[in-house]
């Protein structure tokens, strides 16, 4: 196994690579061209960000695309394959009851699960770039010298995102499925899923602000006052030193939210999501083996869960996030505050 995703790590790595290349001899050289760049450090800078600003068009329109215009194709030629192996080997141990229920509902089971990991995936991803969007409205600093006009847009936004967090950190995400289905499908028909994604969306942005907000408020307020002093400006200093600093540090507090998420998911089978928790249900209601159906569900939401920490823990190895430890106490050693005295 080991082996395996090795060479298919080298795999992914020469893709990149060649669609690398292929950025750098299209667009970077005609860019080089137009701005009649000669020096080499400069070329490779422009070549560089070239290559990040398409790498994250393409990121979004694959977000795009999946939320709204895809049938799963990219599960379905990834985890797919796995799942049919999975099947094929159960059908080994097709005279074990849950073995049985798992092959005959196999194709019902897998779309439950795409619609699973599409909801989680794609709501935490949208609501990062929300949560993104609001920690910085939350940042913003209203000066003397701020146009009158310009403050009170910016009070009422950090109002507007205050209040957001409050209510909806406040209600359960199955009451907010509810409001934002059935309150919007009386003037405007849209689907479950749709809804689905918009209400994962906004509950995930409201606690992502908070731990972004937390993030930049745990980096040390002298990285401000050190970048100003350097002729950077506050938004150029929260934008370029603070923010990326607190995005990284705040990368295992996403993972949890993803993870979160696949579980959740599991409510909005009230407005008649198709997810795993749902295909569970209808299984369970033909066969009438309720304990065997939900513990199948139950390891398959516990497979999906690790193999996400799996995936977020690796990247948190690839940043080289720490653990901090905090001082508990277990750990805490007093330290005395008196002085020593003067010897006579």
């Amino acid at each position: 196994m080991k082996y395996i995703f090795k060479y298919i790590k080298k795999f992914i790595v020469k893709i990149f690579k060649t669609i690398s290349y292929l950025i750098d001899i299209s667009i970077g050289n005609l860019l080089v061209t137009l701005f009649k760049i000669k020096e080499i450090n400069a070329k490779k800078e422009l070549l560089k960000k070239v290559r990040k600003l398409v790498y994250s068009l393409l990121v979004l329109i694959m977000i795009i695309y999946n939320a709204f215009f895809s049938d799963y194709i990219f599960l379905d030629y990834t985890i797919g394959y796995i799942f049919k192996l999975i099947v094929y080997l159960a059908s080994f141990i097709k005279d074990v009851k849950i073995a049985a229920i798992f092959i005959k509902y196999s194709t019902l089971l897998w779309k439950g699960i795409k619609v699973t990991l599409h909801l989680s995936i794609i709501g935490t991803l949208i609501g990062l770039l929300i949560a993104l969007l609001f920690s910085l409205i939350l940042n913003i600093r209203v000066t003397k010298k701020t146009n009158r006009v310009l403050k009170i847009i910016i009070n009422s936004s950090k109002g507007f995102v205050k209040l957001y967090v409050t209510v909806i950190r406040g209600t359960p995400m199955m009451i907010q499925a509810m409001v934002f289905f059935y309150g919007v499908y009386t003037f405007y028909k849209w689907d479950p899923l749709t809804a689905a994604i918009f209400t994962v969306s906004i509950n995930t942005a409201s606690y992502l602000t908070e731990i972004l907000r937390g993030g930049i408020n745990a980096i040390d307020k002298g990285q401000m006052e050190a970048s100003r002093a350097l002729g950077l400006t506050y938004t150029d200093s929260l934008l370029y030193i603070i923010y990326p600093q607190a995005i990284k540090n705040s990368m295992p507090a996403f993972g949890n939210e993803l993870i979160i998420n696949v579980k959740d998911t599991s409510v909005l089978s009230v407005i008649m999501v198709t997810d795993l928790y749902r295909v569970a249900t209808i299984a369970a209601a033909n066969t009438f083996d309720i304990f065997n159906t939900y513990l199948l569900a139950a390891i398959l939401y516990l497979i999906l869960t690790y193999s996400l920490t799996i995936l977020t823990r690796f990247i948190e190895k690839k940043l080289k996030l720490k653990e901090i430890s905090i001082p508990t106490s277990a750990n805490y050693t007093e330290v005395s505050l008196t002085m020593p005295s003067k010897e006579i």
